[in-house]
């Protein structure tokens, strides 16, 4: 079997790039059918509908924390197995990845929904926005499932190279999930209902498509429901790398959460506009994540292989690569702020305070971009213990001591916003500081 997508030969700039672009494309289609959900409420159902739907992004983001981190676990072992050629190992850690996907995704699921009321509560949810917002969120948990099993598939193709496949069918559930939305929401008059539960069935969509995928496929990485197992050296080596990741992400979403309730309690307006901003952030954060998971992947196979030199080389083209692409969707973002933020609402007052958090973090959003590829290249080393201290201190800590002291002295809205940019450098400082070391290549 050859080794078709390896990145640990060739020009660095250009493999990563390849890989890169099927992410970039995907996950900006993913957010652009999230985009159309906030529209087409915000347009047609209204703000505290729109309001509603972005008060469950911190939760939504905090529960796929552990599956991001399982699957980034899967990731840095599949990638380290692929550099290296060593087939048997690869076929272990692809079919202990399914298992763990499995039993990882009906956890959250049922533990989602249970949960729900009581969690939209302690996050001071306006009344008037409250049931909406339990309801789309009770029903976004009911296709959490095929959302986990999608992205620890997704980590077995991208830990080999392959980002292709994943983002084609994400591709497709996008154009599933726009359709839905508009026949569920526009046609069935379902408002908020109708566009969760748009949402879960593209969700089910990608899941059996990668799946069929890579059941039918003949790489190495082919999946055989006969094979599967979780196999125990595998399992912890996994559960080492992924939970720390899992920590960090879970933590941080919690001070995301605790933001989330500091904007809430500044009314529905507020509230509104934030999360119209927050579905322009993912034009600038998901392209990032993909850059980063690029920096992880070729870190990983790089390490696996031997090449040393060359996963020092590319920590410098990885962040050169983030810093350029956030600097031009920066001045694009700033220059027609109004009309795009005008988007999601007609509401003079929620256009105002969705500018206001652009402005607030799209000039400096460049910071957060080396933040990303340098964490992603650590983890891509297995050092995510040590991303997850770097995340914890300053993407989390720093946050909560900030809410808590800052935000009580002076509170505004202002002061709330200044908070993330500064972790964001404290953050870059962290992780160049580690990489000061010169063992931090080191395989473990």
């Amino acid at each position: 079997m050859e080794y078709k997508t390896s990145m640990t030969e060739g020009v660095i700039w250009k493999k990563m790039l390849i890989f890169c672009i099927p992410l970039i494309l995907g996950n900006l289609f993913q957010q652009l059918y999230s985009t159309i959900d906030s529209v087409i409420v915000g347009k047609l159902v209204g703000k505290e509908a729109l309001g509603a739907i972005g008060s469950c992004d911190p939760i939504i983001t905090f529960t796929l924390g552990l599956c991001i981190g399982a699957s980034a676990g899967a990731g840095v072992i599949i990638a380290q197995y692929y550099g290296a050629k060593n087939e048997k190992g690869l076929k272990t850690a692809v079919h202990t990845t399914i298992v763990i996907g499995v039993v990882l995704g009906l956890f959250l699921q049922i533990i989602g929904i249970l949960m729900v009321p009581s969690i939209m509560r302690w996050i001071n949810t306006p009344e008037d926005v409250f049931d909406t917002a339990v309801l789309y969120l009770q029903v976004y948990f009911g296709g959490l499932f095929f959302t986990v099993i999608f992205n620890m598939a997704s980590a077995i193709l991208n830990g080999c190279g392959n980002s292709q496949k994943s983002v084609r069918y994400l591709v497709i559930s996008s154009f599933v999930n726009i359709v839905l939305d508009l026949l569920f929401v526009i046609v069935f008059k379902w408002g908020v209902f109708g566009a969760a539960f748009a949402t879960l069935l593209s969700q089910m969509v990608s899941c059996i498509l990668i799946l069929k995928f890579l059941t039918g496929c003949h790489e190495l990485y082919k999946v055989d429901f006969k094979s599967i197992a979780a196999d125990r050296g595998t399992t912890m080596d996994i559960i080492k790398l992924g939970l720390p990741t899992a920590i960090q992400n879970m933590v941080r979403s919690g001070a995301n959460i605790m933001v989330q309730a500091t904007v809430n309690s500044f009314g529905t307006l507020v509230m509104a506009g934030y999360a119209a901003y927050i579905r322009i952030d993912g034009i600038n954060w998901l392209p990032l994540m993909s850059l980063g998971m690029a920096a992880s992947t070729f870190t990983g196979q790089n390490i696996g292989a031997g090449k040393l030199d060359r996963v020092k080389k590319g920590i410098g083209v990885s962040v050169g690569m983030s810093v350029a692409y956030t600097l031009l969707t920066g001045v694009l973002l700033i220059g027609f702020r109004e009309p795009i933020i005008g988007i999601f609402t007609d509401d003079p007052g929620v256009v105002k305070y969705g500018v206001i958090t652009l402005l607030g973090y799209i000039p400096l959003y460049w910071i957060f971009a080396a933040y990303t590829t340098l964490t992603g290249t650590l983890s891509g080393a297995g050092k995510t213990f040590a991303v997850m201290v770097i995340s914890i201190v300053t993407q989390c800590i720093f946050r909560v001591v900030w809410i808590l002291v800052i935000t009580r002295v002076h509170n505004t809205f202002w002061a709330l916003l200044c908070m993330l940019p500064v972790s964001w450098f404290l953050g870059v400082l962290a992780a160049l500081l580690y990489m000061g070391r010169n063992d931090w290549m080191k395989q473990e």
